[in-house]
């Protein structure tokens, strides 16, 4: 039985991207190495629409977010967070360990935060450092608007910094860091990027890279002006980077670059429609406002006989609820390579599962 993911990370690899880390390590420190990592950057630069420098870290997406609110000197800083899932909360936790004078803009799970309301909780917060916000929430399946959000921000505390988890947004929907106004966007390898788990990756503005290099250094592998002056001077990262997953962001990154930016998000947009509206079709319920192209949330009263009968009967394996949608959700990841035939194996073995559950 081949085994299948069709989970919102680690997503499932092309051939040429296995192939890529599955040759010997390289040195770190070699010239071949150097080329690789400023290919990598050049490559993420397009996909973040930064014309920028690239902080790439060994680590997650989180590490990438940690990394930049370490860099930000937020202690004792108000800071705001708009919270629409379980990682809008992780950001906040996060800003809280720093340090930071914490607020929060929330909403219920599965729901939109819209750019009017965001103006009216920034006007209300004075000295705002810097406003945070997860674009794609991998928890809820809800995108945010997050060109509208910038200019919300800009029209009410033009100061304040604006960070996105773009973890599961980059390279699946557009992300525009200097056309929209962005000071950081923090993602991973291994959702839309189409590479393994491995590598965190930071993309700064001019003036958060001003910002960050005023303020004195609170975490030492997590100090974004460390990794960038060590990039930029000598194409070499300041500690050993995971080699073999940078030799396949780099092969993944390649093969991204040869479609247009808009084919990739065309792309993943009619995967995830043709997915929704299959599911629709055939009786299963959406989540929420089903808005992101990463992950779309299914409600089921029975998720965990779901997600064993699919990886029991066709090794297909698909993400759990999180927190307290564990016991009322499933979630399927459309991220990277997937195609239409890929959603119609998904839908047609989805329906066979789910009625081998459903009373006679």
């Amino acid at each position: 039985m081949n085994r299948r993911l069709f989970t919102p990370g680690p997503v499932e690899l092309s051939p040429g991207v296995v192939e890529a880390m599955s040759r010997q390590p390289i040195s770190h420190k070699s010239d071949e190495f150097i080329a690789l990592t400023r290919d990598v950057c050049t490559n993420l630069q397009w996909l973040c629409g930064s014309t920028q420098s690239i902080a790439l870290l060994a680590g997650s997406g989180t590490t990438a977010i940690e990394a930049t609110i370490a860099s930000l000197g937020v202690r004792g800083a108000p800071c705001l967070v708009l919270v629409h899932g379980r990682f809008g909360e992780r950001i906040a936790n996060i800003l809280t360990t720093y340090g930071a004078i914490v607020h929060t803009h929330s909403v219920e799970w599965g729901t939109d935060i819209a750019p009017s309301a965001v103006a009216t909780t920034v006007a209300s917060i004075p000295h705002l450092h810097s406003v945070w916000l997860v674009h794609s929430e991998t928890s809820t399946g809800v995108t945010l608007d997050v060109a509208g959000i910038a200019e919300a921000i800009r029209s009410q505390s033009p100061q304040a910094f604006l960070c996105v988890d773009a973890v599961t947004s980059v390279g699946i929907h557009e992300v525009a860091l200097d056309g929209w106004g962005l000071d950081a966007v923090m993602t991973g390898s291994q959702k839309g990027l189409c590479a393994p788990p491995g590598v965190g990756v930071v993309a700064l503005s001019e003036r958060a890279r001003l910002h960050a290099d005023q303020h004195s250094a609170v975490s030492t592998v997590l100090h974004l002006p460390t990794t960038l002056r060590s990039i930029e001077q000598t194409g070499l990262l300041p500690w050993t980077p995971p080699v073999t997953v940078m030799a396949a962001l780099q092969a993944s990154l390649i093969e991204l670059r040869s479609e247009s930016r808009e084919s990739i998000w065309q792309r993943h947009a009619q995967v995830s429609e043709a997915l929704q509206e299959g599911l629709t079709n055939r009786g299963f319920r959406l989540f929420g406002a089903s808005t992101s192209y990463a992950v779309t949330v299914v409600e089921h009263e029975s998720p965990d006989t779901i997600i064993r009968g699919l990886l029991r009967m066709y090794g297909i394996t698909i993400a759990p609820g999180q927190d307290r949608l564990a016991a009322s959700v499933f979630r399927l990841g459309t991220c990277g390579g997937v195609t239409i035939s890929d959603v119609l194996y998904l839908l047609d073995a989805l329906q066979h599962v789910n009625a081998q559950i459903q009373p006679r």
